[in-house]
């Protein structure tokens, strides 16, 4: 989008994706997906493409933050039934992922540590649910762990390039 050199065009798009985003916070309040002829992977495609609104910068954080807010939320009162609707619950589950794949490094970034604990808290209750079946259950736990990784890995470079920084500024002090 940085390219666009038509600044209205440019506006007109982010304000379309915006509308979008609205959209799929009425989207993840459906209860019954029946009408769309998704596969249950297509949803973690269409919970990525909301992810990357906000990793773009095409929504706020806090309205993420609210999106996912839902997303957990929707999934809470879905495991209180019984039975619990397995295809439903992996589609909603399925759309979680997706989003947190997407902006989990922005949103980290974005919530304190009471948040974070929070999240995480929330996605291993959902994990350690008596009503949730394996396949989603292991679902859940690799994109907990791939998620894990991933911020590890952004620490890790970030230290690397504070430390270059740091002895880049020693060396012109030593050269001085």
């Amino acid at each position: 989008f940085q390219n666009i050199k038509n600044k209205k065009l440019l506006d007109i798009i982010k304000l379309n994706l915006k509308d979008k985003n609205k959209e799929f916070g009425e989207f993840i309040r459906f209860e019954d997906y029946s009408e769309y002829q998704f596969n249950n992977k297509q949803f973690v495609n269409i919970g990525y493409v909301n992810g990357l609104l906000y990793d773009k910068n095409f929504v706020s954080s806090k309205e993420s933050y609210l999106l996912l807010d839902l997303i957990l939320k929707n999934i809470f009162s879905l495991l209180e039934w019984k039975p619990v609707d397995k295809d439903v619950l992996e589609k909603k589950v399925n759309l979680m992922i997706g989003f947190l794949l997407a902006s989990h490094h922005k949103l980290w970034d974005f919530f304190n540590t009471d948040t974070k604990q929070d999240i995480e808290h929330q996605i291993q209750c959902i994990s350690n649910h008596n009503n949730i079946p394996n396949k989603i259950k292991y679902s859940i736990l690799d994109m907990n762990d791939k998620i894990i990784d991933s911020l590890r890995s952004h620490e890790k470079e970030k230290r690397l390039q504070e430390k270059k920084e740091k002895d880049l500024k020693q060396k012109k002090y030593e050269n001085k």
